[in-house]
């Protein structure tokens, strides 16, 4: 089968762009797929890809590699129109060049919009995956989703990468006439975040021993909640190292410093080239904790690559969370923003180490079961297949 994948943005910085090089990868070692991104992208994928010409940059929800990208509910209604009709015009070239049997859009806008119309003129099966800013968009701007209501009809299909997500599309577009939404959760490589991994180089950067910190991973923005983890760790027994970086992380070392917490560390953002030190800290972790607070956490990269790596997560009952969780089993769940909560429930994890190797080994069996990106493929594949006999 010959699939054209259409990702938006810039193809580095955040879940969903993993979520688009690695399925698309997995997918083309049983068919032929090309990638349309846009120019300038800082693309590696190894695989056919076509560039459209942007006329200006737009971001999801966060961007931190375009830092000059508009956001969509800035974008007066002209501008609107010609991001969309560049878009059509990069889209349409690479049909006809590289004739797609079907046409997987990441986000609903702007490229489920355009993919709609080459539907039209193509007769080509569109699905389309959400990732949750696309529906954060439709939210905040009710242009988004009037235009989508319009179009949603032509979409073969609709992925999410979560239950809560799934239930998300659905009340977004509860007024669609048609609609149907699979699940089609993200993976991770279980050969690459695993258990037995050598952990001397955290302990001798960080001077923290194995199974003897805390762990957080992820973008320093308001709706991850790294400040209530930041307030619970003045009555958490053990250090917390945490991973990251982006538009909070000023006022995060302004509450560390004007709340006197000292057992809080901040090491920055992980380029690419130094993914084999966040893996040993994933593997030499006790416990990894998600303290997100919105929906917007769909599914969670971090969790995957922590259960993978065997250390088990203390994470928001929000998104995707309870899923990669299967409601608690492979961890603990807390309310959103219960400072107390969260506090309590680390201590209660510290004060059992058996426990928490008892979970860690559960979690990684799940990941390995359920998660790998052959098993995520299979499943998309199956959904293609279903769509492309119907023509």
């Amino acid at each position: 089968m010959k699939i054209l994948v259409c990702y938006p943005h810039a193809c580095f910085g955040g879940g969903s762009s993993y979520y688009m090089r690695s399925l698309a990868t997995e997918l083309s070692k049983s068919n032929d797929v090309a990638v349309l991104i846009p120019e300038s992208s800082k693309s590696k994928i190894n695989l056919k890809t076509y560039e459209w010409k942007i006329p200006f940059r737009v971001m999801g929800s966060s961007n931190t590699y375009w830092a000059d990208a508009k956001q969509y509910t800035n974008l007066s209604d002209k501008e609107l129109a010609t991001y969309t009709n560049a878009l059509y015009e990069g889209m349409k070239d690479a049909v006809i060049k590289f004739r797609p049997d079907t046409i997987h859009c990441h986000f609903m806008l702007p490229s489920g919009w355009v993919a709609t119309r080459i539907h039209k003129e193509y007769n080509i099966p569109v699905i389309i995956t959400s990732h949750g800013a696309d529906l954060r968009v439709m939210e905040l701007d009710k242009r988004y989703l009037h235009e989508s209501l319009c179009l949603i009809s032509e979409v073969s299909c609709i992925t999410s990468v979560s239950p809560n997500h799934s239930k998300w599309i659905k009340e977004i577009f509860k007024d669609a006439k048609s609609l149907r939404v699979e699940c089609v959760p993200g993976g991770t490589d279980t050969n690459l975040y695993k258990p037995d991994i050598p952990t001397k180089t955290v302990e001798d950067l960080y001077g923290v021993k194995t199974k003897n910190f805390v762990l957080g991973v992820g973008r320093f923005q308001a709706r991850k909640g790294f400040d209530a983890l930041i307030k619970a760790a003045r009555d958490i027994k053990m250090d917390i190292l945490l991973v990251g970086d982006g538009w909070e992380t000023e006022n995060l070392k302004s509450l560390i410093k004007r709340s006197g917490i000292k057992n809080v560390k901040l090491l920055g953002f992980f380029d690419p080239d130094k993914n084999y030190l966040l893996r040993q800290l994933y593997t030499s972790a006790l416990v990894v904790v998600i303290p997100s607070l919105t929906r917007e956490e769909t599914l969670c990269f971090v969790g995957l690559e922590a259960l993978s790596s065997g250390t088990p997560l203390v994470a928001s009952s929000v998104g995707g969370l309870p899923f990669i969780l299967n409601g608690g089993k492979y961890g603990k769940l807390v309310e959103p923003g219960n400072i107390e909560m969260l506090a309590q429930t680390v201590n209660s994890l510290i004060s059992d180490k058996k426990e928490c190797i008892r979970l860690g080994n559960l979690g990684r069996n799940h990941i390995v079961n359920n998660f790998t990106w052959s098993v995520i493929a299979q499943r998309f594949t199956d959904i293609l297949e279903s769509l492309t006999k119907n023509i």
